[in-house]
């Protein structure tokens, strides 16, 4: 599982940037795919895996949808604004040579183009992740998180070039 998880990650994080920067009119970046590559792979392992897959699970069974609900009420609240942002910017900037608040300044500044298309996206797509048996959700987030990672490159750049 863990070769495949790293496998799949990869390649989300390269297909998504891919597309954003095929639908950019610039020359192609190897580093900013290598970025979103790697940022995949630990979205992977730490969200998709241990958080969504475990955590979640255990806490909202999906014996009702009250608790499909609530598992996606604490994605879309609390882990992507609190958690998940924070982290991409951070690593983003950490890739790029700048400091934390550098990182902390953009995301202040980004968040209300990323966090609204964030929630357009994810709140229908995790009703079905949340829906399904927790084993499938690593395979159905991977899934989903190929088109996301692809608006997520595209925003993040658009919004700096602007």
């Amino acid at each position: 599982p863990n070769a495949t998880t790293v496998a799949a990650a990869m390649a989300r994080g390269a297909a998504g940037d891919a597309c954003a920067q095929g639908a950019e009119d610039a020359p192609w970046d190897a580093r900013r795919c290598a970025t979103f590559m790697m940022w995949s792979t630990g979205v992977a392992f730490a969200l998709d895996r241990y958080v969504y897959s475990h955590l979640f699970a255990l806490w909202w069974p999906r014996n009702c949808f009250r608790n499909v609900l609530k598992a996606t009420a604490a994605d879309n609240v609390v882990v992507t604004p609190f958690l998940y942002f924070p982290a991409f910017y951070l690593f983003q900037g950490m890739c790029e040579g700048h400091e934390m608040r550098s990182a902390a300044e953009r995301y202040r500044a980004e968040a209300v183009v990323q966090l609204p298309m964030t929630w357009a996206f994810w709140v229908p797509a995790n009703l079905v992740t949340f829906s399904i048996a927790p084993h499938l959700r690593t395979v159905w987030s991977g899934a989903a998180g190929t088109l996301y990672i692809g608006l997520l490159s595209y925003v993040a750049h658009a919004y700096r070039d602007r």
